[in-house]
């Protein structure tokens, strides 16, 4: 049985928490992972609604005062892309956002991170930690757990082992 189905089916976890413990754990190595999976499935609490983890976390990676990717944003502009997705982010937690909204704010903000270096630099993110912390809202925005990825480029790859922690924190909360 794979991790995914074991953690969404059989546990309950729902599928989007699923998919971005699964994307953290794939990028971690090889001494982590076990430690990570197990320390996982042995912290989800039995009767806890987990529906909104994914949008706490993914609020925590855009905007945390020492973590968020929106300090490494350098414009007004980049930084307000991202406010506004995590701003819609938190909203959803209480109110449905219509989906319209964040494709609009993927779009604003995948705008700005084009505008930020010429075309021919766009696909090479590495050594970019504005657009990288650009393209980490746009993902979000889109639902893509590759958020993970494009806010470790900022980060480094030792934060995906931060980001572990971090949703173990969401699971204990």
């Amino acid at each position: 049985m794979d991790y995914i189905n074991l953690i969404h089916r059989k546990m309950g976890v729902p599928e989007k928490l699923s998919n971005l413990v699964h994307r953290i754990s794939l990028e971690m190595c090889y001494s982590d992972y076990d430690f990570f999976n197990t320390a996982f499935i042995t912290s989800v609490p039995v009767g806890k609604d987990l529906n909104n983890i994914h949008k706490e976390f993914f609020i925590w990676l855009l905007v945390d005062k020492d973590f968020g990717v929106i300090n490494f944003a350098t414009s007004d502009i980049g930084k307000m892309a991202i406010k506004d997705v995590a701003d819609l982010l938190e909203k959803s937690l209480t109110n449905p956002v219509d989906r319209i909204k964040f494709l609009l704010s993927a779009k604003a903000a995948r705008t700005v991170a084009a505008n930020s270096f010429p075309p021919e630099f766009f696909p090479f993110f590495h050594g970019f930690p504005a657009t990288c912390a650009i393209a980490t809202a746009v993902c979000i925005a889109f639902g893509s757990v590759e958020a993970v990825n494009a806010a470790a480029l900022v980060h480094g790859r030792g934060f995906y082992k931060r980001m572990f922690q971090k949703i173990l924190v969401l699971l204990e909360a």
